[in-house]
Parts: C-alpha cells; sequence; structure tokens
C-alpha cells in the first residue's frame, strides 16, 4: 500500500499514479490518521512480541 499527497480532494481513497488499485491519499486529515496509525498499530504489535519473547525466556 502506498500513498499520495493529493491537497485538492476531498477522498481519502484515490487511485493509483501506476498500476491498478488504490492508496492512501494522505493530504487529508483521514487519510494522515491512516497513514501515521499504522505505524503506531506496528509498534505496538513489535512491543508485544517482544514482551512475550522476554517472558518466555524468563520461564
Amino acid at each position: 500500500m502506498g500513498q499520495r499527497i493529493i491537497t485538492q480532494m476531498i477522498a481519502v481513497m484515490v487511485s493509483k499514479r501506476l498500476g491498478i488499485g488504490t492508496t492512501i491519499n494522505i493530504g487529508t486529515k483521514t487519510g494522515k490518521s491512516i497513514y501515521y496509525s499504522l505505524f503506531v498499530f506496528v509498534a505496538l504489535l513489535l512491543t508485544i512480541s517482544a514482551y512475550q519473547e522476554a517472558e518466555e525466556q524468563m520461564t
């Protein structure tokens, strides 16, 4: 999944420049929220995974 910055459009999902499919328009507030929340989600998953790994090694 990629991102495009189109500030004149209000659509959150827009067509890709190349290829088939859609991508997130990070020119909108909603698009930015979705885009940056993905980073938070991945960081949360990595933290939980590391915590569970550390607990398993302690037992």
